[in-house]
């Protein structure tokens, strides 16, 4: 008996796989609930007053160049742009 080839075993992988179904909890959640579920059960959480929240700084004006010379929106300079964003992110 001869071995099968490559591409039938593989077809036959992927036949198998179609009509299999695998029992997973994931297939068990609920759609719709019966009600809305809006943690009113649960004890409201502790959060800090305003002037205890942390400074979040803003992000960098992505179109800005890094040594402070502008900025540009034209896309012939995206790939300049690019390579300065990434170099940025591999330093950071």
């Amino acid at each position: 008996m001869s071995k099968p080839s490559p591409p039938a075993v593989i077809l036959s992988m992927i036949t198998l796989s179609i009509f299999a179904r695998v029992n997973c909890p994931a297939q068990d959640i609920p759609l719709v609930y019966e009600f809305e579920q809006t943690g009113s059960d649960l004890p409201k959480p502790v959060l800090p007053d305003f002037d205890q929240l942390p400074t979040v700084r803003p992000l960098p004006d992505p179109f800005a160049w890094s040594n402070g010379s502008g900025r540009s929106t034209q896309f012939e300079d995206w790939a300049r742009r690019r390579a300065e964003t990434f170099t940025m992110a591999i330093a950071g």
